[in-house]
């Protein structure tokens, strides 16, 4: 009886917990997107990515800062108060998955605009689609081209602007 009695506790422990831990498992995130600090490695590729940062963060109405690309106390304190402004918990300044979502949400680049965020976009499309042949920061005729090849490849609305659905998509094959 005792047996019967510790094999059923067990089961009863595998049926509660067992979908649980699944669950919690299947929302760990399997995209390997950059996460950026003031550790981040000082390198080119970081370098575009920080000014890309310092440039949402600018269009987001957060700051002005200097686009030098150096991760630093200020740009940390930035990324801090736009993650307060957004409630993108933690508050802890790193720009991980969910701030990068939180910036896509806020910043939608279209024709005419121009910047190191629509440098990084130009960068991720050249690589996944071919074009546009320059890197120019400029978001120009060419560039319109190549987001709407890139959206009718994966089944995104053609709409030639990049806004969350267009970024998590690039930000997912370009870092996979």
């Amino acid at each position: 009886m005792k047996t019967t009695t510790r094999l059923l506790a067990v089961l009863c422990v595998l049926l509660v917990f067992v979908p649980i831990l699944s669950m919690t498992g299947s929302a760990k995130s399997t995209r390997n997107w950059p996460v950026l600090s003031v550790d981040s490695p000082k390198n080119s590729t970081t370098k575009l990515y920080v000014r890309a940062i310092q440039m949402m963060l600018f269009r987001a109405g957060i700051a002005d800062l200097n686009r030098d690309g150096i991760y630093g106390e200020g740009t940390k304190q930035c990324v801090i108060d736009f993650q307060k402004k957004v409630k993108c918990k933690p508050y802890d300044g790193k720009v991980g998955e969910k701030t990068w979502q939180e910036f896509f949400k806020k910043v939608v680049l279209k024709e005419g605009m121009e910047g190191d965020d629509v440098k990084l976009l130009q960068t991720m499309l050249k690589k996944l689609v071919g074009s546009p042949k320059k890197v120019t920061g400029y978001f120009g005729s060419e560039t319109l081209e190549a987001v709407k090849k890139f959206q009718k490849g994966k089944g995104l609305s053609v709409d030639g602007k990049v806004g969350i659905k267009t970024w998590t998509k690039l930000f997912d094959l370009y870092f996979s």
